[in-house]
Formats: structure tokens, sequence, C-alpha cells
């Protein structure tokens, strides 16, 4: 009697346990793809920028840092951290930073699922050379049903609005800021053309 407590106690503390790091863990589908990750994810002071070096070296990083409830207008710097589990069966992404001005985002990727897997890293920002004309934005792929860790570095001399990063897809993003980059560079030949013709 009591090894069949002491078993269902085990296996109530597993399940509990397992739930736990469930609800830890973005997973990310077709359904979320445009999730903020700042709702689902963890926001940290930044005293550096200096990212962990390897999967190993994680819990301690994070162990090491303060928990910050808001991010200042007036700008500064911050981490985010999130848990990320890839269960859509699109592996070609973006992560898109926008709806703010940021001078530097800073991204490294961790593949849990296989530590010795070389960590992905991105940076994007207005003082940055960026991946895509106009627009921040990092291309990397996530395999289906790996788990990864996350983590970005935010600094800006402003932060005027809250910024927002998700994960969309690559063939989606890239439709979307062709339109917008067409749209800006007729508007910039409108706006030339214009300034010629009253000059002369």
């Amino acid at each position: 009697m009591r090894l069949k407590l002491y078993l269902s106690t085990l296996l109530l503390l597993f399940i509990l346990s397992v739930s736990a790091n469930a609800q830890d863990t973005f997973v990310y589908t077709d359904a979320v793809a445009d999730q903020n990750l700042h709702d689902v994810g963890e926001v940290f002071m930044a005293n550096d920028n200096m990212f962990p070096q390897s999967v190993a070296a994680i819990d301690a990083w994070r162990a090491s840092k303060k928990p910050q409830s808001r991010i200042s207008s007036v700008g500064g710097s911050y981490w985010l951290i999130v848990e990320i589990e890839n269960q859509s069966d699109i592996e070609d992404l973006v992560l898109y930073p926008y709806n703010t001005l940021v001078s530097k985002i800073e991204s490294r990727i961790y593949d849990i699922s296989d530590p010795s897997a070389p960590i992905q890293h991105f940076v994007t920002g207005g003082v940055e050379p960026n991946q895509f004309a106009f627009h921040y934005g990092n291309r990397l792929s996530l395999e289906k049903g790996k788990h990864y860790t996350l983590i970005t570095y935010f600094e800006s001399d402003y932060f005027y609005t809250p910024a927002k990063l998700v994960l969309t897809p690559y063939q989606d993003y890239f439709q979307n800021i062709t339109v917008e980059n067409m749209i800006m560079m007729l508007c910039f030949g409108v706006r030339v053309r214009a300034y010629f013709v009253n000059k002369y």
C-alpha cells in the first residue's frame, strides 16, 4: 500500500513538473505566428551585453539576471528570453522586430535539443547593417519538434513605443516587405521628380 502511494506521489510530481515546463515553453504553430514574444517570454535588466557562451551556461546566466517590470520610454537596454518549440510545418522563418525604432537588436538562438549545435547569431536595428532593406529582421531556421532558447538584447536611446518581436514565415515576410519597398520607392521617385520640376 505504501509503495502504491509512493509511486502515485512520484507520478503526480512528474506530471506537475512536465506541465510547469510546458507552460514555460512557447509552442510555435501556424495559428500563433503573430504572437508578440514579449508576452510569452521573460524580460530582464541588462547591465551588460554578454550572452551565455553555451547551452550549459544558460541557467547560471539567467539566474544572475533581475526581472524588469517595465521598459523605460527614455531608452536603455534589456534582455528578452523565450523558450520556443517549433510545432509548425514551417522551418524557414524571420525573427521580426517592429512597432518601434531601436538602435540595436542582437539575438542568439540555442538548440536545447542538441547542445553541440552551433549557436545562431543575428543582429539588426537602426545603427546596424540590416539583412532586409528598410526593415528590421533576420532569416533563421527552427527545426520542427526541437526546443530552443531565444535570448535577445535590445538597446536604444529611446523606446517611444513598446517593441514587438514575432516569428513569421519567411515567404509571407518577403512578400510583404517587397510590396512595402515598392511603395516606398515610388513615393521617393515622385518626391524627387516633384523637386526637380519645381526647381527647373
